[in-house]
């Protein structure tokens, strides 16, 4: 397993806590992100940092996410 494996791996485990979620939200590679934005025990401000993210797949797994609120799916409009 590579160091990218692993991030992903760690990203779609559940109870990850909320700073190494906010640390992968910053990483190179896009699958990351997405993975991040898709993580329900994401924080507000980190989901909102990636609804503005200039990778497109970033904001549409932002738009999945369940916890994802009004104000930050306006962001889109």
């Amino acid at each position: 397993m590579n160091i990218s494996e692993f991030k992903l791996f760690l990203v779609q485990r559940e109870f990850i806590p909320k700073e190494i979620l906010e640390l992968l939200a910053k990483d190179d590679y896009h699958w990351i992100r997405a993975s991040v934005a898709k993580n329900s025990n994401i924080s507000k401000e980190i989901l909102e940092i990636l609804a503005k993210d200039k990778d497109y797949w970033i904001r549409k797994a932002v738009e999945k996410n369940p916890n994802v609120s009004k104000e930050i799916l306006s962001i889109f409009i």
